[in-house]
């Protein structure tokens, strides 16, 4: 199938959750509806993208992107997926269940970023103290104990 095939039988099968598809032959990126996201990745892992590499977030002062990277590891294609989030209440569906690792990468992202995933076995942080206040990755955290210099460019 090519690249072009593959977007089209993507857009096809989920139109409404799809927000915008593009990429070449070796990556795919995708941007979705987080109600999309459990049905679209357990699509693709059915087509063999049955490695997650990774989950991370971004924050984009008006909100959150939650950022996955899929591998299809016997062809070496790559899917990466973002979904965008409110700021006020980010939270979406957990992928553990079709990726057991998703379970650390899943605690990472809510322990500095503070995006709850629904369903997730252990949802606590990984990284930080149970008592930390805050997420540190968040544009808008700030510490006492850190002071804020202004960038000079």
């Amino acid at each position: 199938m090519t690249p072009q095939e593959f977007r089209e039988n993507l857009q096809r099968e989920f139109p409404e959750e799809i927000i915008e598809i593009q990429g070449d032959e070796w990556e795919q990126q995708l941007t979705i509806k987080k109600e999309g996201l459990l049905n679209i990745v357990e699509h693709l892992r059915s087509r063999g993208y049955n490695y997650l590499s990774f989950i991370t977030a971004v924050d984009n002062q008006k909100d959150l992107t939650l950022v996955y990277h899929l591998a299809f590891l016997p062809t070496q294609r790559t899917i990466t997926i973002r979904v965008n989030l409110p700021k006020a209440k980010p939270q979406l569906d957990s992928l553990t269940a079709l990726y057991k690792g998703a379970d650390w990468l899943e605690r990472e992202v809510f322990d500095l970023f503070g995006i709850r995933f629904e369903n997730h076995p252990d949802l606590r942080r990984i990284l930080l103290p149970q008592d930390w206040e805050g997420h540190p990755l968040r544009k808008s955290y700030s510490h006492p104990d850190i002071v804020k210099r202004p960038r000079v460019f």
